[in-house]
């Protein structure tokens, strides 16, 4: 079945069509990182919607996140499916510990021990919104304090057996988070060069 087969009922754009070919030919390829782009109005969200659709039909086991409670339910709504934020599905609430650093303490959360990972796709929705620079309140810290690296790390996508994927959906256009000077989640050599991930983009423009 052809991932095109979800979509029957849509006139779509050319850049559309262009970003269904790249996924499908991404999902049967080694690659490990897919960026789904799109300006407003581009139909980014009717993309994602056939795309769930299709994974299900196929029995691919997959995983929708955002970075924000909102932007989940928003995902959550458009396509039918549960989406969690980034913050709830990757860290664990049960397991924080408390950490002395001088005179001070912070209660750390922990990554969460994901052991089932096996040939899962993970989407996360606005990821122009993931930042890998570090962040903590005064008295608690999630992970390793880098969302992004934690996010690669839970995934356990360099582990070749765990065969994982994931695809970063966003607008290109909006505001990086306000502490990194660029959404690094959509910067192909940034994420060669620290992860070693290997990636692949299609950027839709046409309203």
């Amino acid at each position: 079945m052809s991932i095109f087969n979800h979509f029957n009922h849509l006139n779509l754009s050319i850049d559309q069509e262009i970003a269904l070919t790249k996924l499908e030919s991404f999902l049967e390829s080694s690659t490990q990182i897919f960026m789904l782009k799109g300006y407003a109005g581009s139909g980014k969200t009717t993309i994602l919607k056939g795309l769930v659709e299709y994974l299900a039909t196929i029995e691919k086991d997959f995983v929708l996140m955002a970075p924000t409670g909102r932007a989940a339910k928003v995902i959550r709504e458009k396509t039918g499916q549960e989406a969690f934020t980034i913050h709830k599905s990757i860290y664990s609430y049960e397991d924080m510990v408390e950490v002395e650093e001088g005179d001070s303490f912070f209660y750390n959360y922990k990554l969460r021990n994901n052991n089932d990972v096996a040939a899962k796709l993970f989407i996360i929705d606005e990821s122009s919104m993931l930042s890998d620079s570090k962040s903590e309140g005064e008295f608690f810290r999630f992970g390793s304090g880098y969302l992004l690296t934690d996010l690669i790390e839970y995934t356990r996508i360099n582990n070749e057996n765990a065969r994982t994927k994931i695809i970063f959906v966003g607008d290109p256009c909006q505001l990086p988070p306000v502490t990194d000077n660029s959404s690094k989640a959509f910067e192909p050599l940034y994420l060669k060069e620290k992860f070693n991930l290997s990636s692949e983009e299609t950027e839709m423009k046409e309203v």
